[in-house]
This record gives structure tokens, sequence and C-alpha cells, in this order.
């Protein structure tokens, strides 16, 4: 066998150049963020979802001034724990219609989910009777059906 017919692999070449060390306390520069440049298509929150919990917060003390400033007292408080997965599935809805941009199936179904937390703490919340607007959740159910048969996904 010839050595014409043997065929020398290439040397290893990097896809990539490597990175230089860059100092970690840098800022970025100007039209960049941590992962590559922006682009003006894309929503950049360096802040994450921080507005979330400024809103919870704010929501939380409103209602420890109703209740001090006014004859109106919180018998279950820890039913506002319950608004946590309401905020959540709020927020994921947000999270899809941001992508989706438009009202589609998934975020409705995360809206209606948020509801029914919202409604459900709001009950425990203002001691309203469970077996006398257990109806509520029957209609919220059909409004969901509703909606994702009538609307376009």
């Amino acid at each position: 066998m010839s050595e014409d017919n043997v065929q020398n692999p290439k040397p290893y070449e990097p896809l990539d150049p490597v990175p230089e060390t860059t100092n970690p306390f840098q800022e970025p520069a100007a039209g960049h963020t941590e992962h590559g440049p922006h682009d003006p298509g894309t929503i950049v929150n360096p802040r994450g979802d921080n507005w979330i919990w400024g809103i919870a917060l704010i929501v939380l003390g409103g209602l420890f001034l109703l209740q001090n400033l006014t004859p109106f007292r919180f018998i279950n408080w820890w039913a506002i724990f319950i608004l946590i997965p309401a905020a959540g599935s709020f927020v994921s809805a947000w999270r899809k219609y941001q992508t989706a941009g438009r009202f589609s199936s998934g975020v409705r179904n995360s809206l209606f989910g948020g509801l029914i937390f919202s409604v459900v703490a709001a009950m425990f919340l203002f001691n309203l009777d469970l077996g006398q607007f257990w109806p509520v959740f029957v209609i919220a159910a059909g409004l969901a059906v509703m909606a994702n048969a009538l609307l376009p996904d």
C-alpha cells in the first residue's frame, strides 16, 4: 500500500477561538449582555422576576394596613400563602404570552389556574362559606372550556 492512498488526518482546529480571560467584575461592553450581543428582537431583563416579589410585598402590606385601620380582620391570614402558586400561574401566563405573542391556549390555561388559586385564597381570607360558593369553580371551569373551544390556539 502506497503512502499516496493513505489520507493524513488534519490537525485539530477549534471551531471557536478560546475566549480571553476577563475580569468578572468588569461591566459588559455597550450593547452586550452576559449571553452575547444584544438582539433588538429579544426582551432582556437583567433583574429577573424581582418585580413579582415587590408586588407581593405591596399587596401583603396593604392587607395588613387594611386590618390595622379598619374593623376588618383576617381570620385565616395563612391563606395569603395560597397566592404564591396563583402568582406563579400568572407569571407563567405572562411568559407564555410574551413567547407566543398572542393569547394562546397555554396562556389561557395558566391564567385560569391563577384565577382558581386566587378565588380559593379570597374565600379563605374573607371567611366565605366554601359550601355556598362552590358553583364559582364550575363557572370558571365552563369559561375555561369555552375559551379553549372558541378561541384559536
